[in-house]
């Protein structure tokens, strides 16, 4: 955390190593995590969602607001949940820029905070991260969103559309055959299966 804090006073006294919004974003991420994992989380939340604002990306603040984004990213992302089954065919990948590589860290991390601090958030994080990384399925972020997507559902009480993405997200990283992924998939399963009462 501090080396991270050290480069950013340092770019900000330079006018010869100014940072790219990108850059910036990414460091505003780095010590939003770095402040994640030292429990300090109105803090790390600060951080995050300033890298998201470098992004372009706005996130509503109120309830209403909230509620009105929620609804259109689900939306969006709905033809995806439903007509395309656990066992379907896993699509080809397209690549993803550093932005949607970054919005996907910075939305993982805001989705854990959000999940002990204020859980309403926490679908629209993993729907807008689900957002920057659908166009690669067979990545470890895709797995990782889909399956706390299968938290965020279960945590609304649709236990059926949990169990479908928890499936999805088995599924695919068994074809990928990424340990951490499945791993992933295994950890968001049991935060499931306690919110249900089932461990």
């Amino acid at each position: 955390l501090e080396l991270y804090q050290r480069a950013l006073a340092a770019s900000e006294k330079s006018t010869q190593s100014r940072m790219t919004p990108l850059q910036r974003s990414e460091l505003d991420c780095k010590i939003g995590q770095a402040l994640y994992r030292s429990g300090k989380q109105e803090q790390a939340v600060e951080y995050l969602r300033q890298a998201l604002r470098r992004l372009g990306v706005s996130f509503p603040q109120t309830r209403k607001g909230i509620k009105a984004a929620t609804l259109v990213e689900l939306l969006k992302c709905l033809p995806v949940l439903l007509l395309h089954g656990p066992q379907g065919k896993v699509p080809p990948d397209a690549p993803l820029s550093p932005e949607n590589e970054l919005q996907f860290r910075i939305f993982e991390t805001l989705a854990f905070t959000d999940y002990f601090s204020e859980p309403q958030r926490v679908l629209l994080d993993m729907l807008l991260g689900f957002k920057a990384v659908r166009s690669r399925p067979r990545s470890s972020q895709y797995v990782v969103t889909m399956s706390g997507l299968g938290l965020a559902f279960s945590l609304l009480g649709i236990g059926w559309l949990a169990r479908r993405c928890i499936a999805r997200a088995f599924r695919f990283a068994e074809v990928i055959g990424d340990e951490a992924a499945l791993g992933s998939c295994y950890l968001f399963q049991g935060l499931v299966q306690e919110h249900d009462g089932q461990s």
